[in-house]
């Protein structure tokens, strides 16, 4: 009976779970020169649930939620002193950073893929984060960067960990079908001020 039990237990967890997955995709334009899959059941934060969720002095440019509001999609983009040929070392760089950033690591993917012809930093992995006086826990990222012109741009997911088989087939074929338009000479035309993400020596 106790065996039972459990069983139950862990099928409407199991149920519950898959009903917080991403249910269909659409096809949003961000950023003007990038369109990206969206999944349909996913909400966009507003500016002010941005800012509260995401403090950060580079301002996203778009923030989509999942029903429970446990999982983000997001798109962001600044200036950078990197240029294309460069994406390696954006990746080395982003990794270390990361790392800082959590109380642990651990990496599953940090490598460079190619989608649609443009080079892509990815990087998947769980971070722990110390919860102080409350116990730890863990999420788990999937995040692609590329540099276009004098722009650097971040397409990140994250989801609490025990959520991340619900998502991460599909989150990987979103991030695989992301597109730079070829208005993105527009961008190489733009200087950058002052550096926002370059490494310090």
């Amino acid at each position: 009976m106790r065996y039972i039990l459990l069983f139950i237990i862990t099928l409407f967890t199991s149920i519950s779970l898959q009903a917080q997955g991403i249910e269909g995709t659409k096809r949003v334009t961000v950023a003007k020169i990038v369109t990206i899959d969206i999944p349909k059941n996913f909400r966009q934060l507003t500016q002010a649930e941005v800012a509260q969720r995401y403090p950060s002095s580079r301002k996203q440019i778009a923030v989509y939620t999942s029903p429970n509001g446990t999982a983000d999609i997001g798109v962001n983009k600044g200036k950078t002193v990197w240029e294309e040929k460069d994406i390696a070392l954006v990746r080395d760089f982003y990794k270390a950073t990361l790392e800082t950033f959590y109380a642990k690591t651990t990496f599953q993917k940090a490598d460079i893929v190619t989608v649609h012809g443009k080079k892509f930093a990815r990087l998947i992995f769980i971070g722990e984060i110390d919860g102080g006086l409350k116990p730890s826990y863990k999420i788990y990222i999937h995040i692609r960067y590329c540099v276009i012109g004098k722009r650097l741009y971040i397409f990140q997911f994250n989801c609490q960990k025990n959520e991340a088989k619900i998502y991460e087939k599909a989150v990987a074929e979103i991030m695989d079908n992301i597109k730079i338009s070829k208005k993105q000479e527009a961008e190489k035309k733009k200087a950058p001020a002052i550096p926002t993400d370059s490494p310090r020596k």
